[in-house]
């Protein structure tokens, strides 16, 4: 039986826009319909890749949808998802959910509000090392969770709009939202959070290495070190548990590819290896149109994403502080 046809749109026609759409094409029943952008060359470039008609209208781009990508710099996000959700329409919002917490408050008093539903844009979640890590978790066969490791390193926003004054958006709240989410994920929400950054030399609102320790809420610890930084790139996540060790292994900072597991009174080693995905959008795009035609739960609610912004606004907070633990704000 074929799937019922979905109005897709875009919000936002740059580069991220685009490795949705390549995922959502893949996708039965999924028809694009308005790619909005205030850059008439995006907007153009990405209707012609899709199908889709050019925009650069916000209004036209609800009106002729049912599903939104919004796809924009986080600093947009507040007033487009706002828009979108006010209009009764579905909205998956690219990460980090935005760039202050008093924004991204608003956006989840929406999605709360709203009978649609509102997705955030944490893919990596659903990438299949961190799926299997998940999986030992809950069989209990890490034990008691005790540790959670995030080493993440590379070189990165070096240009584009992260970097614009106008839109402005540092690693702790950009980038490292990712890991925030995958630590919450695997181990639940964060109580405190320590931390120390470094800027840019050369742009000193800039925020572009941080290293955090976490307190978990289940009483559990979290170390993060991450910069954009570094010539020399390397990722290691991991959990230590009671039990064993789980780590999570990749060639890049975005990629996942080895999961190995080891028991304290076993000298041996499990090593899982897995397939890089072609798109690293593609799980992510595909399960939410199935939670829109009501084929599955939603797994990444815009709930996700404000936690994932409380939790780097601590950062932030305890780095001016000298590096004091702050609490992470969780009223919702």
């Amino acid at each position: 039986m074929a799937q019922q046809e979905i109005r897709v749109g875009f919000i936002g026609s740059g580069y991220i826009a685009r490795q949705h759409a390549e995922a959502l094409r893949e996708v039965e029943g999924v028809r694009f319909s308005a790619c909005m952008d205030m850059s008439e060359e995006r907007a153009q470039q990405l209707a012609a890749f899709t199908g889709g008609r050019a925009t650069a209208s916000l209004e036209e781009a609800v009106e002729e949808s049912e599903v939104l990508w919004v796809c924009t710099p986080p600093k947009h996000h507040r007033a487009q998802v706002v828009t979108c959700l006010e209009a009764g329409r579905h909205v998956y919002c690219e990460k980090p959910l935005a760039t202050t917490v008093e924004d991204g408050r608003a956006i989840a008093a929406a999605a709360e509000g709203s009978e649609a539903l509102a997705a955030i844009g944490f893919n990596f979640r659903f990438h299949e090392p961190w799926r299997k890590c998940k999986e030992l978790l809950e069989a209990g066969d890490l034990g008691k969770p005790m540790m959670f490791l995030c080493q993440r390193v590379g070189l990165g926003a070096t240009g584009g709009w992260r970097r614009d004054a106008d839109e402005l958006c540092g690693m702790t709240i950009e980038s490292l939202s990712h890991n925030i989410d995958l630590l919450r994920f695997l181990l639940g929400d964060v109580a405190s959070a320590s931390a120390h950054v470094m800027v840019d030399p050369d742009q000193l609102e800039f925020d572009i290495c941080v290293a955090a320790t976490l307190k978990l809420r289940s009483g559990a610890v979290a170390g993060m070190q991450a910069t954009w930084a570094s010539a020399v790139p390397a990722t290691r996540h991991g959990v230590v548990g009671s039990a064993a060790t789980a780590l999570i292994e990749g060639p890049s900072q975005f990629e996942f590819d080895c999961l190995r597991v080891a028991q304290r009174d076993d000298e041996g080693e499990r090593v899982y290896r897995f397939a890089l995905p072609a798109n690293p959008s593609r799980a992510a795009c595909e399960h939410f149109i199935a939670a829109v035609r009501g084929e599955t739960p939603l797994e990444i609610p815009i709930a996700d994403g404000f936690r994932a912004l409380e939790v780097s606004a601590a950062m932030l907070a305890s780095a001016e502080q000298g590096g004091a633990a702050v609490a992470v704000d969780s009223r919702g």
